[in-house]
């Protein structure tokens, strides 16, 4: 019987799925100061981000070429601290979801924020497992997280975390016991803008 052996994953070079990404993430600013990150989510101006991030109804919203303007909080929901942003439509590709339902602990989970105000790093890992949390403590009221063991600082809150392809898995969020950050999944956020009444959207979770 043969021993087993060491078996070692090399990444492919990421600089193009950072490239192609970059377009779509913004930092999010208040007053010029730097709250975290967001990423073009639709085509028609919709910006994905945390609902910790988004604490102010208007904010401003920054695009890796420079180009700057004014967001307003269209939908947000602090209990899976997500929010969505609304621009005014730019020419933009959104970045495209992943399928939540095929996300395996074990994949390559890529985080693109802003740590410390730093625009646009990247960090790596994988994802750890699909946990749920509860609101509230309400066991019959929780929502499906994603840990990973990326490493997420002040500045990465809001930002995508993405698959080997550039697919988002979710929304980064927080880090828990130091080593574990956690995300929220993306099509979340597709139940917080239903139904919209009066411009302004019900949490549906």
């Amino acid at each position: 019987m043969q021993s087993g052996k060491a078996m070692f994953v090399q990444p492919s070079d990421l600089s193009e799925l950072l490239a192609g990404v970059l377009p779509a993430v913004v930092a999010i600013l208040d007053r010029g100061k730097g709250l975290g990150a967001g990423f073009v989510w639709k085509q028609e101006g919709l910006i994905l981000t945390n609902s910790h991030v988004a604490r102010r109804k208007k904010l401003e919203i920054s695009f890796s070429n420079g180009r700057s303007e004014e967001a307003i909080v269209l939908a947000r929901d602090a209990d899976i601290d997500l929010a969505v942003l609304k621009i005014s439509p730019a020419d933009v590709p959104p970045l495209q979801t992943a399928d939540f339902s095929e996300l395996r602990p074990g994949q390559l989970a890529i985080a693109v924020g802003h740590p410390f105000g730093q625009r646009n790093h990247l960090t790596i890992g994988v994802l750890s497992a699909i946990g749920q949390a509860r609101i509230n403590g309400n066991s019959d009221n929780g929502f499906p997280v994603i840990r990973t063991d990326l490493v997420l600082l002040p500045g990465n809150s809001g930002g995508p975390l993405l698959d080997a392809r550039g697919r988002v898995l979710g929304v980064n969020t927080m880090v828990v016991g130091g080593d574990q950050g956690f995300a929220v999944p993306a099509y979340l956020a597709d139940r917080l803008l239903e139904p919209v009444v009066d411009g302004h959207a019900r949490r549906r979770v």
